[in-house]
């Protein structure tokens, strides 16, 4: 489940939002007849300042979305940096290691940051780079979940409406995606 849509609620939650609503309810129509005017002031305080308390609360909410969606903005930034540092070493012609300590710090970064979506598929790559299987893997299938982490990396960035696929964000690091289109951007 991504970060923009919500989870459901517990049904207690609801059903203490209905009592709540039920008791303001009764106390508008029951009590504030009877008691007069400074009731009727002190109940207004009283809500105001309820009011008050639960939009500062949303402020909060709001702000700390806002500088999650900063940091995985500049984490992001640094994977794709280090992606590019992966992809230049194999293209160099030399053997690809893998720096098992590089890909933890990743994956405790992004562990602590990413969305679901980007953890789920992170894990993905990061179990495929350290145990690769057949040595002779058909390059779209090794390609493959690098594209998944991308697109989920992009609508974790606020681009959750996008229709981007796999092969339209490899294809900026990689030459002849156009060759593996069709398994790349099959689900």
């Amino acid at each position: 489940m991504s970060e923009r849509q919500s989870k459901p609620r517990s049904p207690w939650a609801a059903i203490l939002g209905l009592l709540l609503l039920a008791g303001l309810i009764a106390l508008f129509v029951f009590v504030l007849p009877k008691v007069g005017l400074e009731a009727s002031l002190m109940w207004t305080a009283i809500l105001g300042g309820m009011g008050w308390l639960i939009s500062t609360s949303a402020e909060r909410k709001a702000e700390y979305r806002r500088l999650l969606a900063e940091e995985k903005r500049k984490l992001y930034f640094e994977f794709i940096d280090f992606l590019l540092s992966v992809m230049a070493t194999s293209e160099s012609g030399k053997e690809v290691e893998v720096n098992k300590e590089e890909w933890r710090r990743w994956s405790l970064r992004l562990a602590m940051v990413a969305s679901d979506d980007v953890l789920r598929a992170w894990n993905h790559v990061r179990g495929q780079a350290v145990d690769p299987g057949d040595e002779k893997r058909d390059a779209a299938e090794v390609l493959k979940p690098w594209g998944k982490l991308l697109v989920a990396m992009r609508k974790d960035c606020g681009h959750a409406d996008s229709a981007v696929k796999p092969s339209d964000l490899l294809s900026v690091f990689v030459n002849d995606v156009h060759l593996y289109r069709d398994v790349l951007d099959r689900p």
